[in-house]
């Protein structure tokens, strides 16, 4: 319950519990946007606010 206060706590949006494959019971929350962006969008901005430098497209 902890990651999920904290991905609230950041703005991301629930509004469903449901089934995951091979669960009997209905345990994973549900974004409202149903993708993983309603959580990555807000861990990006969070980041970008504490001054956090995200190097995108980058060759080793």
């Amino acid at each position: 319950m902890e990651a999920l206060e904290w991905a609230k706590s950041l703005g991301a949006e629930f509004d469903r519990v449901n089934y995951h494959g091979g669960h009997a019971v209905k345990r994973v929350h549900q974004l409202k946007q149903r993708s993983g962006s309603g959580l990555v969008v807000k861990q990006y901005q969070k980041a970008k606010e504490l001054g956090v430098v995200i190097e995108q497209r980058t060759k080793q």
